[in-house]
């Protein structure tokens, strides 16, 4: 079943709320959830997970960006490759806190993790082209302005890694 874009979103959501429903093993009835695209009725809760597990989701899309915001525990950020990288991630970051804020949540509360693809100042120029030693220049004002907190490497070279 192919979903639109909007679909999806709500596809997600209510995937968001299933699983958040299953681990709330406090809750004393049976999980009901009656969506458009997922129903769950009289599901049994549990077992409760050992630790708090939380639900991050990568969001290019503005209204999957909100859906984070409302919801998630943290936003796997899909703007690494791109130009103006900073200024696309602030814009982000309005985005998923002004959701948290509308959804009553600190916008604190979603973790910000960025994914990158990196060079090493191998043949091309750009961000995070440059030798790894400058990427801590590059990568702090994401940290401190950006308030991202967990950073990927996307890359297979064992080197690299």
């Amino acid at each position: 079943m192919q979903r639109t874009p909007a679909e999806s979103v709500r596809a997600l959501s209510e995937a968001i709320d299933i699983n958040r429903g299953i681990w709330n093993v406090i809750a004393p009835d049976m999980m009901r959830i009656e969506g458009k695209h997922y129903r769950v009725s009289g599901t049994m809760r549990g077992p409760q997970p050992a630790h708090n597990i939380s639900i991050r989701v990568p969001a290019a899309r503005r209204h999957i960006r909100q859906l984070v915001g409302h919801k998630a525990d943290g936003w796997i950020s899909e703007r690494a490759w791109m130009t103006d990288v900073e200024e696309k991630l602030a814009l982000d970051n309005r985005i998923i806190d002004e959701a948290a804020t509308e959804a009553g949540r600190d916008p604190r509360d979603v973790r910000r993790i960025f994914d990158y693809h990196g060079s090493f100042g191998h043949a091309r120029r750009g961000f995070l082209q440059d030798p790894p030693a400058q990427w801590v220049e590059m990568l702090l004002p994401l940290v401190i302005e950006h308030g991202v907190s967990t950073f990927i490497l996307v890359e297979d070279d064992p080197r690299a890694i």
